[in-house]
């Protein structure tokens, strides 16, 4: 079962061959679930998830046993990736999103990047990361229809993430999830995974909102579009959450370091 401390110990057990193990080359699963090489340096993530056996994919349910694995190479972490379904984003997407908002780069490009806390402008991006419909202080939704929003510098919903959206993913996907951080090796490309994981235990969308409202998490995106305002543009859109490790402990009823030492 879900949260049962049989699936927690084999959860540590797996992690536990995968740190006695070293170094591991640079891979992934496709979508067969076969292994391959994986040659870019953001490999950290898809390689633990290949040794567990997980297939990445899109929905929101746990990685293995009912847990959510998160590998990291820092103290900051990405908690989750939400597309937002409001606004401008929302009704034009996100090429149009960064092409009118993001700031120009080399060859023809464009980003959209900065850190985002709630009640904050953020100097990068002249916006400011809003939520409606919750009482931080009692620590209670009061809207169920709110949202996070983030609003540009004329007042202008840019972006929004609708509280049923949001709820749904975090509920279904962290409510237990390990914290692995890992060492990456350059050459040739490979990652060692480190001693302790953190394990966080039963969370709720009241913990994610508050940690939100308290700049505990932020929003820091890092969306791309090459050949902007072009027939050839791509896009890349990356809207994530992140927080610090030191933080996390406002997401669970329990946040406990877990040895993989064997």
């Amino acid at each position: 079962p879900i949260g049962s401390d049989q699936n927690k110990a084999n959860v540590l057990a797996a992690l536990q061959r995968i740190h006695a193990g070293g170094f591991h080359a640079s891979c992934r699963r496709d979508k067969h679930g076969v292994v391959i090489p994986y040659e870019a340096t953001n490999g950290g993530g898809y390689t633990l998830e290949a040794l567990l056996g997980i297939t990445p994919n899109g929905k929101s349910e746990p990685d293995y046993l009912g847990w959510e694995i998160k590998g990291h190479s820092s103290n900051r972490v990405t908690l989750m990736t939400p597309e937002p379904n409001g606004g401008f984003y929302g009704e034009r997407g996100a090429k149009e999103f960064v092409e009118r908002y993001g700031h120009d780069v080399n060859n023809g490009g464009m980003y959209f990047t900065g850190g985002h806390k709630v009640g904050v402008l953020c100097k990068s991006t002249g916006m400011t990361l809003e939520v409606s419909g919750f009482d931080p202080a009692a620590q209670k939704v009061l809207d169920v229809s709110g949202a996070v929003r983030l609003v540009d510098s004329d007042g202008n919903n840019a972006a929004s993430w609708a509280f049923a959206e949001l709820l749904t993913h975090w509920n279904r996907k962290h409510a237990f999830a390990a914290y692995v951080r890992y060492t990456p090796q350059k050459l040739p490309i490979a990652y060692r995974y480190d001693t302790p994981v953190l394990m966080g235990e039963h969370t709720n969308f009241n913990k994610y909102l508050h940690a939100l409202c308290s700049g505990a998490i932020i929003f820091d995106p890092g969306s791309k579009v090459s050949n902007a305002r072009t027939s050839l543009s791509k896009v890349k859109a990356r809207s994530q959450f992140r927080i610090n490790t030191k933080n996390l402990g406002l997401l669970y009823q329990k946040l406990s370091a877990e040895s993989i030492v064997p």
